[in-house]
């Protein structure tokens, strides 16, 4: 801190060097670890990208399958280090919903051939700010075929996405697909319905897109659904 005369003081802010911060999170991960080490929960912690190469350097993850790094400050360059990361190749859950994410980062992992992250169930990017053409990208990846459960709600997912997910066949055991409030109209609806994930799809949400009753009419009449159980479309411009 300097002090000026005349009363005014000027605060410089301490900012850690990475051989500090690597310090702290070693002591941070292996408390966290010790109460339960099959869930790491980082949720709402200010965690930025340098914190996420820290995290996948830590060795002593090796029984975490359940990641939480929602509501942080995450951005597209620390996703490939994620995925990548041999220390967090048996990771089953991950959630990254709020953050920073804005699309280069998911299109680089859906066309990466180093992912190490194949275990992968259930992924939740959620309330970013992910681009139609990289959520498209993710859709025609072959690097996640174990997964069962993708939230892609809350990002800029439209016509590209819906009718990448009428093409893809990457996507064996997917059953439930998060998408609400979404760009989606109706000539990309009618391509969507038809392709092979609708026959495997459990749970759909299409909540507070921009279907009218053209939409409906084409989701009701669809020849898939053989494992539908939960349709969710309201908030949507019926009637």
């Amino acid at each position: 801190m300097g002090i000026e005369r005349g009363g005014n003081s000027e605060y410089e802010e301490y900012e850690p060097s990475f051989e500090e911060k690597t310090a702290k999170w070693e002591e941070t991960l292996q408390s966290l670890l010790a109460e339960d080490p099959s869930l790491l929960k980082l949720s709402g912690k200010y965690i930025a990208n340098d914190d996420v190469t820290i995290i996948c350097n830590y060795h002593g993850l090796e029984k975490v399958r359940i990641l939480d790094l929602a509501d942080n400050q995450i951005s597209d360059d620390a996703l490939p280090v994620l995925f990548e990361s041999e220390n967090l190749a048996q990771i089953e859950e991950l959630y990254l919903g709020i953050n920073f994410l804005t699309g280069q980062g998911l299109t680089d992992v859906a066309r990466s051939n180093q992912i190490k992250m194949k275990n992968l169930k259930t992924l939740v990017i959620s309330d970013n700010r992910l681009t139609d053409a990289s959520v498209a990208d993710f859709m025609r990846s072959g690097n996640f075929p174990n997964l069962e459960s993708l939230d892609i709600g809350w990002n800029e997912v439209g016509n590209e996405t819906a009718k990448a997910i009428g093409e893809t066949t990457s996507f064996p055991g997917l059953k439930k697909l998060e998408m609400e409030r979404g760009y989606i109209d109706l000539e990309a609806l009618k391509e969507m319905v038809l392709g092979s994930l609708m026959d495997q799809l459990q749970e759909l949400n299409l909540t507070a897109n921009k279907l009218k009753d053209e939409g409906l009419k084409v989701l009701v009449s669809a020849p898939k659904w053989k494992a539908l159980k939960v349709l969710k479309v309201s908030q949507n411009m019926f009637g």
